[in-house]
């Protein structure tokens, strides 16, 4: 970490509660987005393709309960 970015933690982490959720919800506007374009677009397309199955309940699903179970079971 570079001192600046030091300096700028130390005093990031001394601001009032409501600052610091001001400057938190600014930080990722701030960013370039990590997808452009094309690949933006077909996740997007992905997801409404997905969504429509659900509504259409042609798509299987997985109770969350089921996935938590499986993930802890492989760690």
């Amino acid at each position: 970490m570079s001192h600046t970015l030091e300096a700028l933690a130390l005093h990031a982490v001394r601001l009032p509660a409501d600052e610091k959720a001001r400057l938190a919800r600014h930080l990722p506007d701030s960013l370039e987005p990590l997808e452009t374009g094309d690949v933006a677009d077909a996740w997007r397309q992905k997801a409404e393709l997905r969504l429509d199955a659900v509504a259409a309940g042609t798509a299987r699903t997985v109770p969350a309960d089921d996935v938590f179970a499986t993930l802890d079971r492989r760690t």
